[in-house]
């Protein structure tokens, strides 16, 4: 549910500015400088590693890739899909996030050290391997 209050991001921080200026134009450096605070958030860009994953038919990209991630670290999947389907992180407890058909991101968060494999659900193809340190 966080994930669809994160598309469209870009035009968000294009607005705010504006009124901040306009109430405040005696003091237009003061109040750049919070727009641009403000900006960094509304963004939100992903901590940790973000795996791009891209889905025509059953071809899925990346096929096992390694990387690494710390312990309770958010890994950011950023899916673009002809279809909608599912991941199957194998972690404990094991995490099943689905995805639509377009672009979705999705975060899992692995809480035990470890590698663990990432699937798409339906071709069974995998995906990466996470070694969670």
């Amino acid at each position: 549910m966080l994930l669809a209050g994160c598309g469209g991001g870009g035009t968000a921080p294009a607005t705010t500015p504006t009124p901040a200026q306009s109430s405040s134009p005696s003091t237009g450096d003061q109040a750049a400088s919070p727009a641009r605070s403000s900006s960094s958030p509304v963004q939100q860009e992903p901590e940790g590693p973000v795996v791009e994953v891209s889905i025509s038919g059953k071809s899925v990209t990346p096929k096992g890739t390694r990387i690494q991630a710390k312990v309770g670290e958010p890994v950011t999947f950023v899916v673009t899909s002809d279809r909608a389907g599912g991941l199957h992180v194998h972690s404990s407890p094991e995490q099943t996030p689905e995805f639509s058909e377009g672009t979705t991101t999705i975060q899992v968060t692995i809480d035990k050290p470890g590698v663990v494999e990432v699937e798409e659900h339906e071709s069974d193809a995998l995906i990466v391997q996470i070694e969670a340190r």
